[in-house]
């Protein structure tokens, strides 16, 4: 905890403070919490205006053609913003689901085993999301006695992706028939679920004694509510990862043991564009909606310009970096206006 009060020079901050720590500062006050997130949320609109008008203006996009944009944009940000609710919480309480890529990867290939073993199309569902609940529910208990979630999940997420290429042998892949899972992306009631999901979500981070004060950040007073709560959204997140696997499933009509690659790297970057700071103690959902779209919309400018897939993911990473890096930045100097605002007041 930083205490202004014993700091000879109220309200100073240094590179070296954790991210843990800065936004602990202001934590308690809402109002400075709200401002702080719209004013991120602003920033990265900013930045999404920019990449739409960039090829705009470079490549001569007419009006017609941007308004074409929404659709794929929001078909691309959908499952991004589907994992990313529970990731809002992973990340705000210190924490890191690196397994997510690997799971949707698992799940389609298992869900398209089981199809082509002649299994019904329910069965196969329950059997792939069954097996999601699983991978999360191993994950929540090893963080919940104390384990490092990013280790946690790094090992799984190695564990789960030779798993995969492991299953499918020499094949690579295992198609499935053209009558089963019709395109599931198509139909309106899963845009009507995710948004019923995020407004969940957003109910959960931002209205529930849970969100208000993540196990991180205040410990409960039992020892098996800190347990529940810190594994809860490690489970939230590997079923929604399964969601997904059977989404992309349907699209790709074949379990694709790569199909699921990098896409832990989207999340977290959605995440963080949307204002969620490393064990900050608090989220938000509708910034990370927001980042979600920004980065749907600069991946499908990169498809327009013929950017590369290798090259694609190698921005991709460096934008996560640099986000994390100047969201570090941003929440160290909204704790400097706070606690010079606020100087007597400890922490």
């Amino acid at each position: 905890m930083i205490n202004f009060d014993n700091d000879p020079l109220p309200g100073r901050t240094t590179l070296l403070n954790t991210s843990a720590e800065t936004p602990r500062v202001f934590h308690e006050n809402t109002r400075w919490r709200l401002l702080s997130g719209c004013f991120w949320i602003l920033l990265m609109l900013a930045v999404w205006a920019g990449v739409v008008a960039y090829p705009t203006v470079r490549f001569g996009l007419v009006a017609g053609e941007l308004q074409g944009l929404i659709k794929p944009a929001v078909a691309v940000a959908l499952p991004i913003a589907l994992i990313g609710a529970p990731m809002v919480m992973i990340v705000a309480a210190g924490g890191l689901d690196l397994s997510v890529g690997s799971v949707v990867s698992v799940v389609a290939v298992v869900t398209a085993a089981s199809l082509a073993k002649g299994a019904s199309e329910q069965t196969a569902i329950a059997t792939g999301l069954a097996v999601a609940a699983g991978i999360g529910t191993v994950n929540a208990f090893l963080v919940a006695v104390g384990a490092h979630g990013a280790l946690v999940t790094l090992a799984v997420m190695t564990l789960l992706g030779n798993f995969a290429f492991l299953y499918t042998g020499q094949a690579g892949a295992i198609p499935i028939a053209d009558n089963v899972l019709k395109d599931l992306s198509a139909t309106p009631y899963l845009l009507y679920g995710t948004i019923a999901f995020l407004l969940f979500s957003m109910f959960l981070v931002q209205c529930t004694r849970f969100g208000r004060r993540f196990p991180s950040e205040e410990p409960y007073q039992s020892s098996t509510q800190n347990a529940f709560f810190r594994g809860l959204p490690y489970v939230l997140s590997s079923v929604t990862a399964g969601v997904v696997g059977i989404l992309m499933l349907s699209a790709r009509r074949a379990g694709i043991p790569s199909i699921g690659m990098n896409l832990e790297l989207k999340v977290i970057l959605a995440v963080v564009l949307g204002g969620a700071c490393v064990g900050a103690g608090f989220g938000n959902v509708t910034g990370m909606v927001v980042g979600a779209l920004v980065l749907a919309v600069s991946q499908i400018r990169m498809k327009q310009m013929d950017v590369p897939g290798l090259h694609a993911a190698v921005i991709t990473s460096a934008a996560l970096l640099v986000a994390t890096f100047l969201a570090h930045l941003y929440y160290k100097l909204i704790a400097r206006m706070y606690a010079a605002r606020h100087p007597a007041r400890p922490v």
